[in-house]
């Protein structure tokens, strides 16, 4: 399994809007990467790894947390090495960055379509602004993020929440 392909969720996933992707901008996708977990299980047959409890991804300054990953992969063409078809990210999902975070329940990654979902409350912060919804759907080809609402806030209809707070006097207006 080619691992360095596991850092394309983090990228995936902390793009959930253009100011995450500017601050990742210089990140380094190629950078090694540490997976630390309570317990990995193979699964050959049905082609699955399984990193569960306790899961931690690093890749330079990216961190991944959550309570199980799971990395589907594929045979690679020629009996070469298998390539990640998905990745999901189950329970507790965080991804942080110096600069802001994503958290929702679960997490999934279709290298295919270029697709990353995060699902279940789904909360992004960069300092003090901050966007709440239940679903975030993010294309990576068309570059374009989507936070959806899908459960009624307080009895009413579903409601995406941004809190932005504005600059102070000592920021330029860029």
């Amino acid at each position: 399994m080619r691992i360095g392909t596991v850092g394309l969720i983090l990228l995936a996933l902390a793009v959930p809007g253009q100011a995450l992707a500017q601050a990742l901008s210089g990140h380094d996708s190629n950078q090694p990467i540490e997976i630390t977990s309570d317990r990995l299980e193979v699964l050959q047959n049905d082609r699955v790894a399984r990193f569960s409890g306790q899961v931690n991804v690093v890749q330079g300054d990216l961190v991944l947390r959550s309570d199980d990953l799971k990395v589907f992969y594929a045979q690679g063409t020629g009996g070469g090495d298998p390539r990640i078809e998905r990745i999901e990210a189950v329970g507790n999902v965080v991804l942080s960055s110096p600069e802001e975070t994503a958290q929702g329940r679960t997490g999934t990654y279709e290298l295919a379509s270029d697709m990353v979902v995060l699902d279940g409350d789904v909360v992004l912060t960069r300092g003090e602004n901050v966007i709440r919804g239940d679903r975030l759907e993010y294309d990576l080809k068309a570059g374009r993020a989507e936070v959806i609402a899908t459960k009624p806030a307080e009895g009413g209809p579903g409601r995406v929440r941004a809190v932005f707070s504005p600059r102070d006097g000592s920021q330029s207006g860029n």
